[in-house]
């Protein structure tokens, strides 16, 4: 019986992040940011050179296959929604966010809201920060720049609402 090739072991093989190399990772980016543009979207070589980044860092010990460029993207895109969903959060004046309790969700009517309010498969990301911070939230974008895109009602009258879309371009620098 023949063996799988090494390569398409990796393909499938599932990433395992730590915080050194997620610290690597945005290290890199930033030292790259020139290559998102404006919206923070990297290319696939820029992907690439993070992860050569990680993998040739001495200092990590990494727990699964090496990471790949693909790896790469997909941890940035989740922790660009990540940081969207925060702020978007943030960004509703009658809930609460702060960076060591996140949500700081207490009581049951408190946690019936917070339920509904993670429950759809778009807010999903926000469940870990049901009472815990995100600790990469003030450290991570300093200087990355991206467009953060809320929609939000502004009710006019009693049965009408007007849908509003509006684009926030954000650039964090230290």
């Amino acid at each position: 019986m023949a063996q799988p090739e090494v390569t398409s072991m990796l393909d499938n093989a599932k990433a395992h992040w730590q915080d050194a190399e997620v610290d690597v990772l945005l290290h890199h980016l930033i030292q790259n940011r020139a290559a998102g543009g404006d919206g923070g979207n990297f290319t696939m070589p820029t992907f690439n050179s993070a992860a050569a980044a990680i993998n040739d860092n001495d200092v990590i010990q990494t727990i699964g296959p090496p990471k790949m460029g693909k790896m790469v993207k997909t941890k940035w895109t989740l922790l660009k929604k990540i940081f969207n969903q925060i702020e978007i959060y943030r960004n509703v004046s009658v809930f609460h966010w702060d960076n060591v309790r996140g949500a700081g969700i207490k009581g049951t009517a408190a946690a019936s809201v917070w339920d509904t309010y993670v429950d759809p498969k778009s807010r999903a990301a926000m469940r870990p920060f049901c009472n815990k911070g995100w600790a990469l939230l003030q450290s991570w974008l300093p200087p990355i720049s991206f467009s953060l895109i809320l929609v939000y009602y502004v009710v006019t009258a009693p049965y009408c609402a007007i849908i509003r879309l509006t684009t926030f371009h954000i650039c964090i620098t230290s």
